[in-house]
């Protein structure tokens, strides 16, 4: 088993064609908030329709950050985006890693809401 995924790996999951499939609504609370990079780590009480908990989700410019408490229980909006991997990268995580994985998904934060104050 590789230490590292190849640079071909990363640069087509760089270059990705994200499609938008749904959005979703649920609520949760920030793990982390990184204002610079424009993310966040959002542990979700509900399971996102991939069975998803926790994801690290791209904040737009037109969200604000300022206020953002981690730990405090808020109502997130999310888009959800997914890219099909090609056959090559779907055969190499499972020869290497024992993976069935052919689609990758991200997330953008669309509106928060605070429902506890």
């Amino acid at each position: 088993m590789p230490n590292k995924l190849p640079s071909w790996i990363a640069e087509e999951i760089s270059n990705a064609k994200w499609k938008p499939t749904e959005t979703f609504q649920g609520s949760g609370y920030f793990l982390d908030i990184n204002s610079k990079e424009k993310n966040a780590d959002i542990q979700l009480y509900e399971p996102l329709p991939e069975g998803r908990h926790i994801i690290t989700a791209d904040i737009p410019e037109t969200v604000k950050t300022d206020g953002f408490e981690k730990g405090e229980v808020y109502m997130f909006n999310l888009q959800i985006y997914k890219s099909e991997l090609s056959d090559k990268v779907k055969q190499f995580l499972e020869e290497q890693y024992k993976m069935n994985m052919g689609i990758i998904h991200k997330y953008d934060l669309t509106s928060v809401e605070k429902l506890r104050e």
